[in-house]
């Protein structure tokens, strides 16, 4: 047997038996629970984000991202989930979760977790950034569409946490190019997310694909996925950006590109989705 086909069957294990993938932590449920209950108050949920520091800090830090920015600067948590609301603040409690639950101790993985989360963190950002530009329904869709469509590179990493042999860049590369959207999936189920969702995740990446009629969030994520490879490895092949499905849906001057291949709306403001992304962090 190979050395990839160890880690192959690695994968297969965990496929097998869910139990191997990651819980949502219990103050994360708590939280969400609380949001969706109509009679839970500001007040009640800010109690519940206090007990996490971290978590609390990263709301914080929210209110400085330009899609929320205001002229007088928000100083209080209550400030914070009145100005960005509670879709978006059930977004962020889902971020901060999901970076605690995959980060490894293990030098080797850590390494290929902080390259995966950079990306994945640039692409929510540059999503966020797209559906406010386009004016898309609801950026907190986006936000978290974009955000888990690639979860599943995550939960290889994870798969190796409590192992001698670990894969290297490019057989990690090669197990999330075969088994990332499959994880991904039976991870979100686990997690009850909603359907839809789940099926940003099957056409996340899929250049190919075509759809008519209005925006869709699968158009902006994998715009923005587009994007954010160009920005990480310029050497990376990827098809012309008028491929995409989104770019017959745009209108001059959104759809003005320049000579690296990138949107113009895109490359002139790198400066505000990289304040996004910070935010996010």
């Amino acid at each position: 047997m190979s050395q990839y086909e160890v880690y192959t069957s690695v994968i297969q294990r965990v496929l097998q038996d869910e139990e191997c993938l990651p819980s949502l932590p219990s103050i994360t449920l708590k939280i969400r629970q609380a949001i969706a209950d109509d009679s839970a108050t500001v007040r009640q949920l800010v109690s519940l984000i206090r007990t996490d520091p971290g978590l609390s800090a990263l709301l914080m830090k929210s209110a400085s991202s330009p899609l929320y920015k205001t002229a007088s600067p928000v100083k209080t948590l209550d400030g914070v989930v009145a100005l960005i609301g509670m879709d978006a603040v059930n977004n962020l409690v889902m971020l901060h979760s999901v970076r605690g639950m995959f980060v490894s101790k293990d030098p080797r993985l850590k390494l290929l977790f902080d390259r995966t989360w950079r990306r994945q963190i640039m692409k929510a950002g540059l999503s966020c950034f797209l559906a406010k530009k386009l004016r898309y329904q609801s950026v907190d869709e986006v936000l978290i569409c974009s955000l888990l469509s690639e979860v599943g590179s995550l939960a290889v990493i994870s798969a190796f946490n409590d192992l001698k042999e670990v894969p290297d860049a490019q057989d990690y590369i090669t197990l999330c190019r075969n088994y990332s959207k499959l994880l991904g999936v039976t991870l979100l189920t686990k997690w009850n997310v909603d359907e839809e969702l789940i099926e940003v995740i099957k056409h996340c990446g899929q250049w190919e694909e075509t759809n008519t009629g209005r925006i869709t969030g699968t158009d902006i994520i994998n715009l923005s996925l587009y994007h954010t490879v160009l920005w990480m490895n310029s050497s990376a092949k990827l098809p012309n950006v008028e491929t995409l499905a989104l770019y017959p849906k745009l209108c001059p001057p959104d759809n003005e590109i320049n000579d690296n291949h990138e949107l113009v709306l895109v490359a002139r403001h790198k400066d505000q989705v990289k304040q996004i992304v910070a935010s996010l962090q």
